[in-house]
Formats: structure tokens, sequence, C-alpha cells
């Protein structure tokens, strides 16, 4: 696997997942944080701050309890969630898909999750609100389809092997590029 994530790879559900982040192995195990009750055949994903005002995402499962993964790399910090899994069915045959996410906050941003709070909310029939990767950031969401038919999975990737620009301040960087703000 390169630095990017096979999201098609993720949506099978593996024990770990492989990433590269500044030229670094590192392996995401999988945990299940809950369950989403899937009601009204739509699922809602955003930041929490604003999770009731987004419509839902444009994929269509059906109505069903759904578990739901979280991937985390145990790094010297703490856990860090590297991208969340909510598989439907068995995949096979799957083609992968980056979702048009629709938000009245900045309609010209369609590529992927606004995050300011540091969490997302997914959201059906109940609501799991988990943390998100480093934090605030504009995350994508994939679907892994049937054929291109039947929606398999869900990933969404946050992008922990990106390069960020981390803004103003002083830091100093662990061997994975990780910034810790200097005191």
């Amino acid at each position: 696997m390169t630095a990017m994530m096979a999201h098609r790879e993720a949506g099978k559900v593996p024990d770990v997942v492989r990433l590269i982040i500044n030229g670094r192995a590192i392996l995401a195990r999988r945990r299940m944080v809950g369950e989403l009750q899937v009601i009204g055949q739509s699922i809602q994903v955003a930041d929490s701050a604003w999770v009731d005002e987004v419509p839902p995402l444009p994929v269509t499962v059906e109505n069903d309890a759904y578990p739901v993964y979280s991937y985390e790399w145990s790094h010297a910090r703490g856990p860090i969630s590297v991208c969340v899994v909510i598989p439907f069915r068995p995949q096979g045959w799957a083609t992968t898909r980056r979702l048009r996410i629709v938000n009245d906050i900045r309609p010209d941003l369609t590529k992927g999750i606004i995050v300011d709070t540091s969490e997302i909310t997914i959201q059906s029939g109940n609501k799991l609100i988990l943390p998100s990767g480093l934090g605030d950031g504009y995350y994508p969401i994939f679907e892994n389809r049937n054929l291109g038919i039947q929606t398999q999975s869900l990933v969404i990737d946050f992008k922990v092997w990106e390069k960020r620009n981390y803004g103003v301040g002083h830091y100093t960087f662990d061997e994975y590029g990780l910034p810790s703000i200097e005191e």
C-alpha cells in the first residue's frame, strides 16, 4: 500500500489497515465502536456541531443494524483513528467511488465532510460520535459497491497520511511528521 489508504481493502473490514506515514509503515487495528441502526434507508455523517443540518449521504442501504468500526493507530501520544468503516454486506467485486457531500455551510466544498470540532457524528435511527483522526480537517467518504450496484461499505478517511499545514506556532515533529506544540 502506498501513502494513500486502500479504500476498497478497508471496506472488507480486515483486522489491520496498513499505511505509510512520513516514509514509515504503521498498522491501524480494527475496533468496533458501536452499531448504527439505519432507518429510512438513509445515513448522515458530518461534524458533530451541524450533523442535523446536512442531508443524508447519496447511498441507499436496507433498514437494519450495522456494526461501525474505527481503525486505530497506537501512536506514542495515544490512539489515533485513521478511518471509520461501516460494512453493510460482504464485499465482492467492488467498485469504489468518492461520495459527493452536499452542505449549505460551504456549498463549494463537495469532496468531503468539513470537521471543525475534532469529532464526527454518524446518525440514522441512533447517533454515534467519534474522534476525527488528527482533529479538524476535510475528510472524504468512499462507497464500495458490488458491481457498482449495491452499497457494500462506507469508508470515512481521516487522511492521517497526508501532510498538513499546521498554521502559526512553534512545533516539533515526531518521526511520523506529527506536530507537538513547544512550550
